[in-house]
């Protein structure tokens, strides 16, 4: 059972320096029941593979077992370490990630409530698959995790890219061949296999959800029933492009260190790596 990564749940915008306010592996990740445990426990398994078969006298049946495996692995660390990186994902579990703070759409360019409703894709059911309450039905109405999910890059499609994903893929492709995004982040460490490496990106994420996702333009807190304008959606779209740029950089890495076809952690991205990245934006 892997879930999503909980920090401290009494921290707010203003309490970035607050003792507890930070991702710490030992108290967040208990038993490595959480996000981080799971890509380093799922990378080791895929290194193994590897290693394993370099054993030429590996039955056919064991073989069986370590092909499952393997698949089942690419398929949590791809997952997990794209959820990694959205900021709501490692947040507090007080709110549960922000799906319990509900806030309302408006709309710099005073469109009606119907063009909104076609624009944006609106949640029936909670993370866990429960339909939300009549409460939760309001007309346009969202919750804070899935405006993170879903609604910032809806909008930046709609409004800057012409309607088109793939331009908006495009760009943040752009971004990690000119290195912008590598520049930006504060990690340098992509070793899947190593906890401390990817607790870095779990802090990273971390302080996006406390100074962006959580907080209005102004820096005050967002809480429920609280509206979001065009300038918030479109002030936290570079958040969110670093976010996703930075999860493909990282994945094409812990791929490529757990198969044994990177010569080196310090190797930079080059555009032969984009097809994993683009994976990764899908």
């Amino acid at each position: 059972d892997v879930h999503d990564d909980d920090v401290g749940g009494g921290c707010h915008p203003s309490d970035f320096d607050k003792d507890g306010c930070a991702f710490d592996y030992a108290r967040d990740c208990a038993k490595d029941e959480c996000a981080v445990g799971a890509i380093v426990n799922f990378t080791n398994i895929l290194s193994s593979y590897y290693h394993h078969h370099e054993n030429d006298s590996v039955d056919k049946e064991e073989d069986d077992i370590w092909v499952e495996m393997k698949a089942t692995s690419l398929k949590f660390i791809t997952h997990i370490v794209g959820d990694v990186h959205q900021p709501l994902h490692v947040s507090r579990s007080t709110d549960t990630g922000g799906n319990d703070i509900t806030v309302k759409l408006t709309s710099s360019n005073n469109e009606e409530e119907e063009d909104l409703e076609t624009l944006y894709s609106y949640p029936t059911t909670d993370r866990n698959g429960n339909l939300y309450g009549h409460g939760h039905s309001h007309h346009h109405s969202h919750n804070l995790h899935s405006v993170w999910d879903t609604t910032i890059i809806q909008h930046a499609i709609s409004k800057f890219y012409q309607g088109s994903f793939e331009s908006f893929q495009q760009s943040i492709e752009k971004d990690v061949a000119s290195k912008t995004l590598q520049t930006f982040s504060s990690s340098e460490c992509m070793d899947g296999q190593n906890k401390d490496c990817v607790s870095t990106w779990a802090q990273e994420s971390w302080n996006y959800a406390l100074h962006s996702a959580y907080a209005h333009v102004d820096g005050t807190e967002i809480s429920t029933g609280d509206s979001l304008s065009d300038d918030y959606l479109e002030g936290r779209l570079e958040v969110v492009k670093k976010c996703l740029g930075m999860g493909g950089i990282r994945l094409a890495q812990v791929l490529e260190l757990a198969l044994g076809t990177a010569e080196g952690k310090e190797e930079e991205l080059s555009l032969k790596k984009m097809s994993a990245l683009r994976g990764a934006l899908s």
